[in-house]
């Protein structure tokens, strides 16, 4: 029952030659959701738009080639009919949005065309084989379409990483390393258990190489990690071993050599991540077919390939390793980035699509799953820079905002990882913390523990089998500026007040001078009565009479003609006043 990596993965490595395309994710962008994705203004040229229209100087070719160049402001004449739709009408990108809005195309057509114009400025993109890991990043709305990505398995590794048993993390411990008595009370069955409820299937276990060499007596840790090991077992988890390199040269092989006699004799073991690709030969010393992880990163990916079938790249997704990355001084600044990491979050899945596809290796992510956007839990480190950006966690705590966005995120990078073999959150929970504030986020820390994540309600729930499907269909909502802050309503002008000025406090015009009374007007006499059918006039002093009375026919007619002379006026109002001068070629509306 514990997780698998792929169905065939030596069938993976085969097809990893064949013809690659980057098509709209149908599970994600559909017909039935088109009218959502595109309810709110700026969607679609945020999305899509945006990242399209950025490539190739937004250039783009058919293929095959027609003899012509085309671009976001200009469409092949026939582009309706390349993608199956018989509304003609489509000159640019940003017809497809007014045309569907317009009702002259429906849903279904809409993301027809959005799939033809990225497959087309994806084949206008690529030369041969990319080396481009983002090249089909389109804010995760789009996948890399190859028969790779329909051998692997779709049920993936959901694990957390047991930080601070075997390899040092004081960020996580108190601010000092366990000794191993103390390792040993960290985590207990009830967590093991509790993993398994919150819908976990593996955990992460980082461990020293050095336990495993021959000038170090590590018997005790092993044991240790055989413990851990077993302990998963029994909670129905798997394992995914994780080499730290921390020998020398002379001694990695052997040491890489003997975790692996270790490890392959635990049912559980989902994998054994190496310390890099160069000792993948040492622990097939030890065996053929235990599965392995090579650990890279996405500059990494395009100079990673091999032809063993029981390997994976093992990716680390860290999201706040640079300046940008983690920088901030104010409040503002603070929600910006977070705004920021949430955009960006949907790309995750593009590098993990790109190592299946071309490389030939699923990928799993084994390190970056958290919410944080700084790296406050160094802060008493002394590498620790200080660019401003610890000093105001207190005003998240409590805060609908941060909560809101927070949650955005998560569900953002599940979406993303969910795409490959899986992924690994970057702890469980922190050292002798109060069980009675698990659920309240009031510290940097937390934001890295998947158990006070999930308490807080800002993981979505593991038991669906795709938990966060559609958690990039759109933006993240800009409300950096105002935050938890809400606009007052703003008071309509008030009356005008000849000769004076409206009071609020009396709620109406006052004056310096009130103005005179108006004058009555004259009572009139009595107007005569005439007899039916005819009416007094003021002119004669007489009574007149109409020659015939005004039918319902006649009354019907003379509407008609009104309701003609405000259309012509309506009409002639759109001429002089249209929102766009005739003549101009229409721009697509990019919101950026």
């Amino acid at each position: 029952s514990y997780p698998q990596l792929t169905t065939d993965t030596a069938a993976i490595i085969m097809s990893s030659e064949d013809k690659v395309n980057c098509v709209i994710d149908r599970n994600v962008l559909n017909a039935e959701n088109f009218g959502e994705f595109v309810g709110s203004e700026g969607n679609i040229g945020l999305w899509v738009f945006a990242p399209l229209c950025g490539r190739n100087r937004g250039a783009f070719v058919l293929d095959p080639p027609d003899g012509h160049t085309y671009g976001c402001v200009q469409f092949p004449p026939n582009f309706h009919e390349l993608a199956g739709v018989k509304y003609s009408n489509i000159t640019d990108s940003n017809s497809i949005e007014k045309q569907y809005k317009g009702k002259n195309i429906t849903a279904g057509e809409a993301v027809d065309l959005v799939d033809l114009f990225v497959q087309s400025v994806f084949y206008s993109s690529r030369d041969g084989n990319p080396t481009d890991p983002m090249a089909c990043a389109v804010n995760g709305l789009t996948k890399l379409e190859c028969k790779a990505n329909k051998i692997l398995s779709k049920t993936p590794i959901r694990a957390v990483t047991l930080v601070g048993a075997l390899v040092p993390a004081p960020w996580a411990t108190g601010g000092k390393a366990l000794t191993l008595e103390e390792a040993k009370t960290y985590y207990t069955v009830d967590d093991f258990s509790d993993m398994k409820k919150l819908g976990l299937n593996a955990v992460q276990i980082p461990v020293p190489l050095s336990i495993f060499g021959k000038a170090s007596d590590g018997t005790a840790k092993i044991e240790f990690l055989g413990t851990l090991m077993n302990q998963a077992s029994d909670a129905d988890l798997g394992a995914i071993v994780v080499l730290e390199n921390d020998v020398d040269d002379e001694e990695e092989a052997s040491a890489v050599q003997a975790a692996a006699a270790f490890v392959k004799s635990h049912s559980n073991l989902v994998s054994l991540v190496v310390p890099s690709q160069n000792m993948v030969a040492a622990a097939r010393l030890e065996s053929t077919t235990l599965p392995l992880m090579i650990p890279t990163n996405q500059p990494g990916l395009p100079f990673l390939q091999t032809a063993d079938p029981n390997i994976m790249a093992a990716i680390d997704q860290g999201h706040t390793t640079s300046v940008a990355d983690i920088a901030s001084s104010e409040s503002m600044d603070d929600r910006n980035k977070l705004y920021y990491h949430e955009m960006m979050a949907c790309l995750g899945r593009s590098p993990i699509e790109y190592a299946l596809c071309y490389r030939g290796l699923p990928a799993y992510v084994v390190n970056g799953f958290n919410l944080a956007i700084d790296n406050c839990i160094d802060k008493d480190s002394v590498d620790f820079v200080d660019y401003g950006q610890c000093g105001r966690f207190d005003e998240t705590i409590d805060s609908g905002w941060w909560h809101a966005h927070r949650k955005s995120f998560a569900k953002r990078q599940l979406a993303s990882f969910e795409a490959g073999a899986g992924w690994t959150f970057d702890a469980w929970k922190l050292y002798k913390e109060n069980p009675k504030k698990v659920d309240v986020i009031d510290k940097p820390a937390k934001l890295w523990t998947l158990k006070n994540v999930a308490a807080a309600g800002l993981m979505p729930d593991l038991h669906n089998t795709h938990p966060s499907q559609h958690g990039c269909l759109v933006p993240p909502t800009n409300d950096v500026a105002l935050g938890d802050d809400t606009l007052a309503p703003t008071a309509g002008p008030p009356p005008e007040c000849k000769g004076g000025w409206w009071s609020e406090e009396k709620g109406k015009c006052d004056y310096w001078v009130p103005p005179p009374d108006p004058t009555p007007c004259p009572t009139s006499a009595p107007i005569p009565e005439c007899d039916e059918g005819g009416y007094w006039s003021p002119d004669s002093q007489e009574c007149e009479y109409c020659p015939k009375a005004l039918t319902t026919g006649s009354q019907l007619r003379a509407g008609t003609v009104g309701a003609v002379i405000a259309i012509v006026l309506g009409a002639i109002v759109v001429k002089l006043l249209g929102r766009r001068r005739s003549g101009y070629t229409e721009v697509p509306e990019l919101t950026v």
